[in-house]
């Protein structure tokens, strides 16, 4: 990776005086459509590029394509079609130039590399794979976590002044909030057995921790004692440690 980046900043050294010293100012894109070829290709690999003419006074055969080490990338452009194919034979890099009589240069670079440079990347266990899905999966969860759990704690002791204002918190956002958390968590297939494990732990803290609050709005409205609202939070956190614990020694499991 370090190598392409060096590639990349020798090829704008290089670009700038071909732009300070075009022997034109008039630009090849102004008159011909065209996309750039790949940054990256391996041995072996053909891309096309279809050239399409934006101007009635042109012609393909004005078109020029050039690849600066036909050893790394090759090249053949059809005068009649526009079709330039290209194509890598072997390891380096290549400056590919497209140009026509009348118009500045576009300079690319095609930097080639063969199927073996693939032979030493790490493969991450199936298990790992399994764990990025199921935290993809979690993701769009944790709006609603944040929304129901920064409510909370904003008024976690509840006094005669603010019995209402911590009323209406819990009733208006810490409990539609958290309920969109129970009901996505439930839904969450995760992909392995291992994992469903897991989660299920998380099923279960959740559920105990919306009973918990649930219990707390209840309280508060008949002005009674909050002790079994907040034992069923302590029993919800419980179950949501052990599935912390869990998940990361799943992780120092497999991610070694």
């Amino acid at each position: 990776m370090k190598k392409r980046v060096l590639l990349i900043f020798m090829a704008l050294i290089l670009l700038m005086p071909a732009t300070i010293f075009a022997a034109s100012d008039n630009i090849l894109s102004k008159d011909f459509s065209y996309s750039y070829p790949p940054t990256d290709m391996t041995v072996g690999e053909g891309v096309t590029i279809q050239f399409k003419k934006l101007s009635s006074g042109v012609s393909f055969n004005d078109l020029k394509a050039v690849s600066s080490d036909t050893s790394v990338v090759t090249l053949a452009l059809n005068g009649t079609t526009g079709l330039l194919t290209l194509k890598a034979v072997g390891e380096g890099t290549a400056k590919i130039t497209f140009g026509a009589n009348g118009y500045a240069d576009d300079v690319s670079y095609i930097d080639v590399i063969s199927d073996d440079a693939y032979d030493d990347e790490e493969v991450l266990p199936a298990e790992i794979l399994d764990l990025q899905d199921y935290a993809d999966m979690l993701q769009p969860i944790e709006v609603y976590e944040t929304n129901a759990l920064t409510a909370y704690q904003k008024n976690m002791v509840v006094t005669a002044s603010n019995r209402k204002t911590v009323y209406s918190t819990l009733t208006n956002v810490v409990i539609p909030n958290y309920k969109k958390v129970v009901n996505m968590v439930s839904k969450v297939k995760a992909p392995n057995a291992e994992l469903q494990s897991i989660h299920a732990l998380m099923v279960k803290g959740s559920q105990l921790q919306l009973e918990g609050f649930t219990l707390m709005q209840q309280a508060i409205y008949k002005k009674q004692s909050l002790t079994a609202a907040n034992k069923k939070l302590e029993a919800g956190r419980t179950y949501i440690n052990q599935y912390t614990t869990k998940l990361n020694a799943y992780v120092n499991k497999y991610n070694q």
